[in-house]
């Protein structure tokens, strides 16, 4: 995709920073020495002292109803999330299901997206509180969740038990039919190239507010329905993760790259200067797998 995309945080047993790795039923945690707490903390103060520490103290009633997450995949096991996929879907479905009802998951997809700097597993998720959600899924010993999480490391390198790599991803745009009629997905990943990141956001506004007439018919070209981008920071760089939905929403980056309406040209031109990512050249390239598709049963309630 570029230069710029981060990759896993770890994949050997020592951390940049020289922590301590410690094997555990999680694949790994990175722990710096254990200090002695003088009493435990309620999940609140837990929750804010893990929101202080990252740089952003958020408010206690902002609730996260829907976010998304990216990782890269080791090199040679993408058929190995595929059977990781179907397994979730098959043999394991009643624990997934019972595990993100406890977690106040709702609604779960996945996407396996090709790129030359290697092949990327795209999570997209719903729920109520979902900042909640994944602190509890690093710090739950449900049996489905601890399996869960060994396979995500053994696949990816990365570890849930480290909140700055589950961290949810911020929210930058929703428009307004998002979410609000049944309809295909599709995910994809572009990085923020160093320095960008506010022109990226000024681009993002541009696009779907100050030429909102515009953006609404670049919608009904496409056929999409709704749109979601997402920010992930990481400390390899920052990435959007872009979520979109329609009537085959993954045909329409293709289309979108050959288009030459004029405000398709433009958001093309943007994106190459934000994000290094040539559409036109990326036309060839397949559209993300959709590997996971997990939806609450209906009448079910999640905690």
């Amino acid at each position: 995709m570029g230069p710029g995309l981060p990759g896993p945080f770890f994949y050997g047993p020592t951390t940049p920073t020289g922590l301590r790795v410690e094997p555990g039923f999680c694949g790994s945690r990175f722990r710096a020495p254990r200090q002695r707490e003088s009493k435990k903390r309620t999940d609140k103060q837990r929750r804010r002292a893990r929101l202080r520490f990252f740089g952003k103290v958020i408010g206690m009633n902002e609730i996260m109803k829907t976010t998304a997450a990216v990782f890269h995949i080791a090199p040679g096991m993408t058929p190995e999330v595929i059977e990781f996929a179907k397994e979730i879907q098959g043999k394991r479905l009643g624990e997934h299901e019972a595990s993100r009802r406890g977690l106040g998951i709702t609604h779960e997809r996945a996407w396996i997206e090709v790129t030359n700097a290697g092949d990327l597993l795209i999570f997209y998720f719903e729920g109520g509180d979902l900042d909640r959600s994944m602190m509890i899924i690093g710090e739950s010993d449900n049996l489905h969740d601890i399996w869960f999480r060994e396979k995500i490391f053994a696949l990816t390198g990365y570890d849930l038990c480290d909140y700055r790599q589950i961290k949810p991803a911020e929210l930058l745009y929703e428009s307004p039919e998002a979410g609000t009629k049944p309809a295909d997905s599709v995910a994809t990943v572009f990085p923020v190239l160093t320095g960008k990141l506010d022109d990226f956001r000024q681009w993002l506004h541009t696009a779907t507010v100050t030429r909102v007439a515009e953006y609404r018919e670049y919608q009904q070209r496409f056929g999409l329905t709704g749109e979601r981008f997402f920010l992930k920071h990481s400390p390899e760089g920052d990435m959007i993760i872009m979520y979109a939905e329609g009537n085959e929403p993954a045909s329409s980056i293709a289309r979108f790259a050959r288009s030459s309406h004029p405000y398709d040209v433009w958001m093309r031109e943007e994106l190459l200067n934000l994000s290094g990512i040539d559409f036109i050249r990326r036309q060839t390239a397949p559209p993300p797998y959709l590997a996971l598709e997990w939806k609450m049963p209906a009448g079910v309630k999640a905690a």
